[in-house]
């Protein structure tokens, strides 16, 4: 995993002029903002960039939208499409008076629901991706609708996704016991 050093060190060494944070709202979309790469130091990887998530659709009022953006050291890598040299980095989104994760943010649910999984025996790895149909994952939560144990004790659960409706998704994950037949189970990444 990189550290910050590292991606100070990739962004001197390809002379990136910009940087660019980015995050995922809800629906899955694409969001980000630029800033002059003089901004990025060791200390933004802590104290992080000022945000307004009311300019966000359906985040926050603008009485409680001040947000962090918390660069991800470990997501990096060189805009191919820029036309000035910039480093992109995959942001967290977080409170700036706590520091949790924003309930909204695709990367804290994600989190906390393998946190929940995990803590309360259901399951002791959490593997998400895509559909059997290639496309994308959904972004929500996904109701577990049956379970089968395999003899090497890894379990295909068929689940259902409620931005989805109809999509049969298929998730694996390892459980320690036998799978409940009715579980939840994330569907984001």
């Amino acid at each position: 995993m990189a550290d910050p050093k590292t991606v100070l060190e990739f962004a001197k060494k390809n002379g990136a002029k910009l940087l660019d944070l980015r995050f995922t709202d809800l629906p899955g979309l694409w969001q980000h903002v630029s800033y002059p790469i003089n901004q990025l130091t060791e200390d933004s990887f802590e104290e992080g960039f000022g945000m307004d998530g009311s300019s966000i659709r359906g985040w926050a009022a603008i009485n409680e939208s001040d947000m962090l953006l918390i660069p991800d050291p470990s997501r990096f890598w060189l805009d191919p499409f820029a036309s000035e040299p910039t480093i992109v980095l995959i942001a967290n989104v977080v409170d700036p008076i706590t520091k949790e994760g924003y309930g909204l943010d695709p990367r804290s649910v994600a989190v906390r629901a393998e946190s929940y999984l995990k803590f309360t025996g259901v399951a002791d790895t959490v593997r998400n991706g895509r559909c059997s149909c290639g496309s994308p994952p959904s972004t929500g939560v996904a109701v577990c609708q049956g379970t089968r144990l395999s003899a090497a004790g890894v379990a295909r659960a068929r689940i259902r996704t409620a931005a989805t409706v109809g999509e049969d998704v298929k998730a694996v994950a390892t459980w320690r016991s036998h799978a409940a037949s009715a579980a939840i189970v994330p569907a984001i990444w």
